[in-house]
């Protein structure tokens, strides 16, 4: 059986396009990716990819800042854009992801390794790296012999530690990026943010700007910054 269920704005029809919205979540990610241009678009492409190609695996961003800084925003974005149903966030991959209590990532599409530390990761590398990329996964649920299914999920980390995760000048897997700490303590700007978040004719349009980014289907072949 085919047990794809759309995404969250795919079953929203009727829009009126609203640029505004669009230009400020872009710039949003500009912030969150160190207000480097070319990370920027990078990035940009890797969430068109994600809702033009789901069933694509590919790479897994990790985004670094002090608390407060706007990653959480950008994953209220994907929430109201994909479905609250298609998204996981675990400060417990350790359990919740590659462990024995993984139960949820049958459902997930887009996972978040929240507050992604090195301790959390102890011992993990090769389980990270194989989620990122391997096309199938195991299930471990209470009470029922573990059993494996396809695996289309999507990984993306985000942290307030400096030094989260273990990498190399040749790895392919992941992005590392060091956002840009300008907004911490801006209050009025996630006032307006969170507002914008909630007008689904805004989240409708931010939508379909990634729908439409072209690009996308050639993601993997754009050199990494």
């Amino acid at each position: 059986y085919n047990l794809w269920r759309p995404f969250a704005m795919e079953r929203k029809n009727a829009f009126i396009n609203d640029e505004n919205a669009v230009s400020i979540i872009k710039q949003h990610i500009k912030i969150m990716c160190g207000n480097d241009q070319s990370v920027a678009n990078y990035f940009e492409l890797w969430i068109a990819q994600m809702i033009q190609f789901p069933s694509v695996k590919s790479i897994c961003p990790t985004l670094i800042s002090d608390e407060g800084a706007g990653k959480g925003t950008l994953m209220r974005l994907f929430e109201k854009m994909l479905g609250k149903e298609k998204i996981l966030s675990t400060a417990k991959p350790s359990q919740n992801v590659w462990g024995n209590f993984n139960g949820q990532m049958k459902n997930a599409f887009l996972v978040n390794l929240d507050e992604m530390s090195k301790k959390e990761g102890d011992g993990a590398d090769g389980y990270i790296k194989a989620l990122i990329t391997e096309p199938d996964i195991t299930i471990n649920e209470k009470g029922i012999i573990p059993y494996t299914i396809a695996s289309y999920h999507r990984f993306i980390m985000t942290t307030n530690n400096e030094d989260p995760v273990k990498t190399s000048k040749d790895d392919r897997r992941k992005l590392i990026i060091r956002a840009s700490d300008e907004l911490i303590g801006n209050r009025e700007y996630f006032d307006k943010m969170y507002a914008m978040l909630e007008d689904e004719n805004a989240v409708k349009s931010i939508y379909e700007y990634f729908k439409t980014l072209l690009g996308a289907d050639k993601f993997s072949k754009v050199a990494m910054p």
